[in-house]
């Protein structure tokens, strides 16, 4: 991933963090309905911070993502650590939870992931509830994972992938966007898309970071 296109984009305002984060999930081919919430907060945290060192009008939008993103992480960690530590008997959890380089309140009413699976779905409203909470003048980690479901938008995007395969063999990301720069339609339809490309339906190329997609069935 070109760290000076991202950069470009972001200060273009043609890059939303939602974008980023089903970019780096495809990248990683990481499984929409399994990600790895680690992963995606440390190579989210690496690329911000490498751009912000480049110029300090970077969005706020992204810096605050990133915050959220480690603030995810590290109560994941400590609960597996707490897990683990309970598992074996141990009475030692101050001990972890100072290791971890963040002011975290273990009792607080976010939840703590252990080994539950969190969608790509329920990361990005996780993450806009918080922007939602940020926004009324108050930064609350208080976040709610509900299961969203989005089959009626995989339903859709199957239908229109259908007659567009019935006349070509490869589609191209744009052709299934009504408005090309609306940043939420792209969103709403990537989402779907790469939970067709883990069903195993469709193959996803892309030349180059950010540019056109390219769709081809596997369904024969």
């Amino acid at each position: 991933m070109d760290h000076e296109d991202i950069y470009k984009l972001i200060l273009n305002d043609e890059l939303g963090w939602e974008h980023l984060i089903t970019t780096i999930i495809r990248e990683e081919e990481m499984d929409p309905m399994d990600i790895d919430l680690v992963k995606i907060a440390d190579r989210f945290a690496v690329l911000i911070s490498k751009i912000n060192q480049v110029d300090f009008r970077f969005g706020g939008k992204f810096v605050y993502t990133a915050a959220i993103l480690l603030k995810m992480k590290s109560d994941k960690v400590i609960a597996e650590m707490l897990e683990f530590n309970k598992k074996k008997g141990h009475e030692n959890q101050q001990r972890y939870i100072k290791a971890v380089p963040f002011d975290i309140n273990i009792t607080s009413k976010m939840p703590l992931f252990r080994s539950r699976k969190i969608t790509l779905t329920e990361l990005i409203n996780t993450i806009r509830e918080a922007m939602r909470y940020n926004n009324k003048g108050k930064i609350s980690f208080n976040l709610k994972l509900k299961e969203i479901k989005i089959e009626d938008q995989i339903r859709l995007l199957l239908e229109k992938l259908g007659k567009l395969f019935r006349m070509k063999e490869t589609v191209l990301f744009s052709e299934l966007l009504e408005k090309k720069n609306d940043r939420k339609e792209i969103i709403y339809t990537l989402l779907p898309l790469l939970y067709i490309s883990n069903m195993d339906k469709i193959d996803l190329a892309q030349n180059e970071p950010f540019m056109d997609i390219y769709i081809k069935s596997k369904v024969k």
